[in-house]
């Protein structure tokens, strides 16, 4: 009866390990680049300073968007707001390249649309244009510092496909874990 016992502990201690696993994964998995979510508000940290984010499409009415644009062929529209009255006096860029890459390694390709770097006094500013193909892009959003030089965040998006997400990988993994599991401690029943 010990020895089951200790199986038992054992497995329990497996699966709040695969549990957190899975949620440390699931978080990393869910933020890309340097966009952060909080509060149903999108935001990109570049260096230590937030600008909010939000991107809509024609046909999805006042439905916005963080990452990834739904549809191919129509405007979309990138706004950046810019909360603090001291940045608003910086130059902001904002350029959307082609990702040779992938999600989880992007790799820069040719510019494909761009507002060039300058002071945004009221606030807000944005990007229109129309993705004619699917495929993955990176934001890149540049901002002046006090020294003049510029810091850069980045983060990939994909237009008119499915995100890539490993959430069903790992809880692919987690369900076969379970399963093993319980497969061994109803082996360990029929003995005792």
């Amino acid at each position: 009866m010990r020895g089951m016992s200790d199986t038992l502990t054992l497995l329990r201690r497996g699966a709040l390990l695969a549990g957190a696993l899975l949620i440390a994964a699931t978080a990393k998995a869910e933020a890309r680049g340097a966009l952060i979510y909080d509060q149903g508000a999108c935001m990109v940290k570049v260096g230590p300073d937030i600008l909010y984010f939000s991107g809509y499409q024609a046909s999805s009415g006042k439905q916005k968007f963080c990452e990834d644009a739904p549809q191919v062929g129509e405007s979309t529209t990138f706004v950046f707001d810019v909360p603090d009255e001291e940045l608003r006096q910086r130059k902001i860029g904002f350029r959307i390249l082609q990702n040779l890459g992938d999600e989880r390694e992007p790799v820069d390709g040719p510019l494909v649309a761009d507002v060039s770097p300058q002071r945004h006094p009221t606030g807000t500013f944005s990007l229109v244009h129309r993705f004619p193909e699917a495929g993955g892009f990176i934001g890149v959003v540049t901002v002046e510092r006090a020294s003049g030089d510029f810091s850069t965040a980045r983060y990939p998006f994909s237009v008119g496909r499915a995100p890539q997400s490993r959430l069903p990988y790992l809880l692919l993994g987690l369900a076969a874990a379970l399963a093993l599991g319980l497969l061994v401690k109803q082996r360990l029943d029929r003995r005792a």
